[in-house]
């Protein structure tokens, strides 16, 4: 009996010890291995390693390119939903096994003080069937006192091709100076949370690392280390160490870091208002409609402050929440297709009435004749399918949209799928591929305008809008059809991180200001309910059907696929949730704000 109680013990000691050993994150000593590694469940992010602050950390500089192993790639689908059902069987060739390798990664970089700087960190396309991917700024230190290994901890988003879906991850690997140009380690990768309604997925495993380090900055390395020097990097040493790409990698990230808003914990609101001491931040969270999981993030601008929530993963709290990447979705409709008008439409007063068949060959057509570019803002064309404003768009035939990666495909729907029901701009049918069709018409007309090589994204964004706000290099790549006319899709597909969406938001709420005063003015198309309406790109609410307002007082918002919600309340107030909650209902924040904070200017009396 004691034989059988001590074998008893043995044996979960050895499941306890081997559990252990499967949820930590691998060592710098088994990174360095190159093979006999891999991880059987994710690990919690609570328990990934830290960076270390050095007195010293040289400058580094090379490129990495890091390929999964298809033996030690793991992916669980954590929710079978409707949604992921529809997606399976309206573009089946979109999910197939390869799904769970991740593209090859590639990329050059340098370090500064202790953060590792991708050259690049916008969307970064590949052959991959399935996966393109972004980058962030991460953490790098020295594992040892002769300065030969170094560890890395950084950011990475899986965007799914063709699509707006990302998936959030932490990749972790070692840089080995002597090992440059060969196989040097393996990384360790974990992906626990995405913005994505219909593909919600646990992914993680192991994989090579190729590293390739400037043979100039590892021997002053080398040197720095032997001689004990404190790293000095002011602008005359990384001149004579650094290229002109990455001297401007450089100086674009600490501008970057310069340029950002203050941004605080959620949690420290009640404390720094006065005003809002008494706010239920249960309603402020949504958390009795959105689960902590689903909510990417949420925050509030208000008065001049920004507060913003910690990033909650199924694998606890991301640790690169400044550097978590968003998804536009929907909500490009107004900030893309939107903007590009409002802006466009100061140099040039005629564009609002220009007809779409002038500048779009593929819609000469008799159903098109009579449709302006205000109209296709407006999803007032007069043609769909259903008059109700929403079953076009969640009909199977709209995947024949959604799936396209090519601008021939993508056009032809736009132009030939529906027809004439309704005089224009009368009825409100809402359309993505409306959307599509006016980002198409308005690249041709800038072209016509500008110069035949003008690109509508570059035009008003890259070149103008984008660096008036100071915003992150995320924000300057879109997602475009895959052919040789690489148009933008417009109606969704931009990227952000949280500072981006406060200095956006921001903006939109001013030019909505502009656009919808006075708030209680009751402009725009009905909608599928009696309290909303869409102007020019904007969603409106009528708060005052579940607040105290004493008049009408419609708020203007964004909305995005999966519960993605930006409500504009005023110039100095702005709230918003990322998630892929399927919840797009935002009144108990707004209502519970208002209680603390009125947002309407007159409120029935109170006894």
């Amino acid at each position: 009996m004691r034989l059988v109680k001590w074998f008893t013990l043995f044996l979960l000691t050895l499941v306890s010890v081997t559990l252990s050993a499967m949820s930590s994150v691998p060592t710098p000593e088994q990174l360095i291995r190159t093979s006999d590694l891999d991880i059987h469940k994710p690990i919690n992010f609570d328990l990934w390693p830290k960076a270390i602050k050095q007195s010293f950390n040289p400058t580094l500089t090379g490129e990495v390119k890091l390929a999964s192993d298809k033996n030690r790639s793991h992916l669980v689908l954590t929710e079978q939903s409707d949604s992921y059902e529809f997606e399976l069987k309206t573009r089946a060739n979109d999910f197939t096994n390869q799904r769970v390798l991740l593209p090859e990664i590639e990329f050059d970089f340098v370090t500064l003080n202790h953060k590792i700087i991708p050259i690049a960190q916008s969307l970064q396309l590949t052959t991959h069937p399935h996966w393109d991917y972004i980058l962030g700024v991460g953490d790098v230190w020295r594992t040892d006192d002769q300065g030969n290994l170094f560890q890395v901890v950084m950011p990475f988003n899986l965007v799914e091709k063709n699509q707006n879906c990302v998936h959030n991850g932490i990749l972790t690997f070692v840089i080995n100076p002597k090992q440059s140009g060969t196989t040097a380690s393996q990384f360790y990768y974990q992906i626990s949370s995405e913005t994505c309604l219909y593909y919600k997925v646990d992914m993680w495993g192991v994989g090579a690392v190729k590293q390739k380090i400037n043979q100039k900055i590892k021997q002053k390395a080398k040197q720095a280390v032997t001689q004990n020097k404190q790293q000095e990097l002011v602008e005359s040493q990384l001149t004579t160490v650094l290229t002109s790409v990455q001297q401007k990698a450089v100086v674009r990230y600490v501008n970057q870091q310069q340029n950002k808003l203050p941004i605080e914990a959620i949690s420290q609101l009640p404390i720094a208002e006065k005003n809002l001491s008494q706010l239920d931040m249960a309603k402020l969270s949504l958390t009795k409609l959105i689960k902590p999981t689903d909510m990417t993030m949420y925050g509030l601008a208000f008065n001049g402050q920004y507060y913003v929530s910690q990033c909650q993963t199924r694998a606890g709290l991301y640790p690169f929440c400044e550097e978590l990447v968003m998804p536009s979705y929907s909500t490009a409709k107004t900030i893309f297709g939107g903007l590009s008008m409002y802006l466009l439409q100061r140099e040039y007063p005629q564009l609002y009435h220009q007809k779409v068949s002038e500048w779009v060959p593929q819609c000469d057509l008799p159903q098109w004749q009579d449709v302006t570019f205000l109209d296709l803002l407006n999803m007032t064309t007069g043609n769909y399918d259903s008059g109700y404003p929403t079953a076009d768009e969640g009909a199977d035939h709209s995947q024949q949209f959604f799936a396209a990666s090519s601008h021939d495909s993508k056009i032809k729907y736009a132009c030939q799928q529906f027809t004439r029901k309704s005089q224009p701009g009368t009825k409100f049918v809402y359309h993505t591929s409306d959307t599509y069709l006016l980002g198409t018409a308005l690249n041709q007309f800038v072209r016509g305008m500008k110069g035949p090589q003008t690109d509508l994204f570059k035009y008003v964004f890259g070149h103008d809008l984008w660096p008036k706000l100071r915003l992150s290099p995320v924000a300057y790549e879109t997602r475009r059809t895959s052919d040789k006319e690489q148009q933008p899709f417009v109606g969704f597909g931009l990227f952000f991180t949280r500072d981006d969406v406060f200095k956006v938001t921001r903006y939109l709420a001013n030019v909505a200001a502009e656009l919808f005063h006075p708030a209680s003015t009751d402009q725009g198309s009905l909608t599928n309910f009696a309290s909303t309406r869409y102007d020019q790109s904007f969603w409106k609410q009528n708060i005052a059907t579940h607040t105290d307002c004493a008049e009408p007082h419609w708020l203007p918002y964004l909305s995005g696929y999966g519960g993605i919600s930006v409500v504009l309340v005023s110039p100095t107030i702005q709230y918003f949730y990322f998630s892929d909650s399927g919840i797009y209902d935002w009144s108990l924040a707004i209502t519970e704000l208002h209680t603390r904070q009125a947002i309407c200017s007159k409120r029935t009396k109170h006894d």
